[in-house]
């Protein structure tokens, strides 16, 4: 089950409109190869709605491509977490295994996926956890 974080008395939620256009200028900064922009853009998405996991997963994406990998590690565990405790084993999976695409040796991965595959009754791959 999702909880809303409700935003301090500050800040309001970013309207409607004003979450598509930071949506249409990220993309427009990824084309032109801005990725910096491009990141900052989808976190004052994620800032506004902390539940917004898509974008926190394409910031991670996105530090890959800019060769921060331990901070995209960092996000992808997170929202992997996530989706792990809201059920959806089939999204977490795919989240780990990514992590793993970035990190071979990254122990978490490793044994959260060992967990879903078994929980799931799939044959477990070859990334068992290494003692």
């Amino acid at each position: 089950m999702l909880r809303k974080i409700r935003p301090s008395a500050k800040t309001a939620p970013l309207p409607w409109r004003q979450q598509e256009s930071l949506l249409r200028r990220a993309e427009r900064h990824i084309r032109r190869g801005q990725l910096q922009r491009a990141i900052d853009d989808y976190r004052a998405m994620v800032a506004d709605d902390p539940e917004d996991l898509a974008s926190l997963n394409r910031i991670g994406d996105l530090l890959v491509r800019t060769a921060e990998i331990d901070k995209a590690i960092g996000i992808f565990l997170q929202v992997a977490r996530r989706y792990h405790d809201d059920g959806f084993f089939a999204k977490a999976t795919a989240i780990y295994r990514k992590v793993l695409r970035c990190d071979p040796q990254q122990q978490e991965a490793r044994r959260m996926l060992t967990e879903l595959y078994g929980r799931r009754r799939l044959p477990v791959p070859l990334f068992a956890p290494i003692d």
